[in-house]
């Protein structure tokens, strides 16, 4: 279940358990995904949950690289006659050394074809993603502010960016990640977008929601509240004798007045637009530049190369930027 055990190891470990118990490739390729499954369930028990929701997610991200790295290296044969997969060899050592009886020792090709490898490995990464869906969703709850989320995909950005295998040093711009992902699975595998992404986002559009929830009961108590003063207030009462008399606090306070912006009225704008601030600020930190126009359309920025980095930290910009301006229309509309 260690992770981070390097491959020759786990080769020759697969190779003690396969002589003492005499079993076959496939057995031993099966209770090797068994126990990497068993590590990542293992992070959301209880007695893991000391750890920061940040560090779970990150180790559940190296299990699932070191994981695929490893079934590449370890198990997979190029079908090449001059190389051959790290478990074969351990074998073919100790088998030269008469370290195990003749009889028993497995034909690696007919025991771990490509086909059974992929599906394998593609139903082993199905049923994490179940796993990680059911335990983040759960974890995710506990997080109460974008700024949290924002924290979590740096952490993972740079867990990944840190990984050498997903550094591009070949002609074909493949990294070693993704090389491996094609071997043991047949396609790309981003552990971002698949595994975190939907859930982080998932979970700002409801933090988003529970947020002008919050706002609209607290502007109508607001409201009901200004309503009931503006009795004692003469200057609120009064439009227009307040409209034409002199304004005191300089050239806001005029225009203010000029729209019959009484100071309960302004008031009431105020901290209404103190609540759309904090908002916005807090999903603009998921964000590159909130503030900027240009970056509505992603007309300014650089274009994203999938072999430079790990996943896009910004593919979301634009959609945060419509929830949030979609929620604060509803908001003004219905207020």
């Amino acid at each position: 279940q260690n992770h981070s055990t390097e491959s020759q190891t786990i080769a020759e470990s697969l190779c003690a358990i396969l002589f003492l118990e005499e079993s076959t490739p496939r057995q031993v390729f099966t209770e090797f995904l068994v126990a990497r499954k068993a590590a990542i369930q293992r992070l959301f028990h209880t007695s893991e949950q000391a750890a920061s929701i940040k560090t779970q997610i990150c180790s559940i991200a190296s299990i699932l690289i070191s994981t695929v790295v490893q079934i590449d290296t370890v198990f997979n044969d190029p079908n090449q006659s001059d190389t051959k997969c790290l478990l074969v060899e351990v074998i073919a050592r100790n088998s030269s050394e008469a370290t195990a009886p003749p009889h028993f020792l497995p034909s690696w090709s007919a025991s771990l074809s490509n086909n059974v490898l992929h599906s394998s490995c593609e139903e082993w990464m199905s049923t994490c993603l179940q796993d990680v869906t059911n335990g983040l969703q759960i974890l995710l709850g506990y997080i109460t502010s974008v700024k949290s989320l924002t924290s979590i995909r740096d952490a993972v950005y740079a867990l990944l960016r840190s990984q050498s295998v997903f550094v591009s040093n070949r002609s074909d711009k493949l990294s070693d990640w993704q090389t491996a992902c094609l071997a043991v699975v047949g396609r790309r595998i981003s552990i971002w977008d698949e595994f975190v992404r939907p859930l982080v986002v998932k979970r700002i559009e409801k933090i988003t929601s529970e947020r002008f929830a919050v706002l609209t009961e607290e502007a109508k108590r607001s409201t009901k509240n200004a309503l009931e003063r503006v009795v004692e207030s003469p200057i609120d009462r009064d439009v227009a004798s307040f409209i034409w008399s002199e304004a005191s606090d300089g050239e806001a306070s005029l225009r203010c007045q000029a729209r019959g912006c009484t100071p309960l009225i302004r008031e009431i704008c105020q901290d209404v637009d103190s609540h759309l601030d904090r908002i916005g600020a807090d999903v603009g930190i998921f964000l590159d530049d909130p503030d900027s126009p240009e970056s509505d359309g992603d007309s300014t920025r650089p274009a994203f190369r999938e072999e430079d980095v790990p996943f896009d930290c910004l593919a979301d910009g634009v959609h945060l930027r419509t929830l949030v301006h979609t929620q604060s229309c509803r908001f003004i509309n219905t207020y």
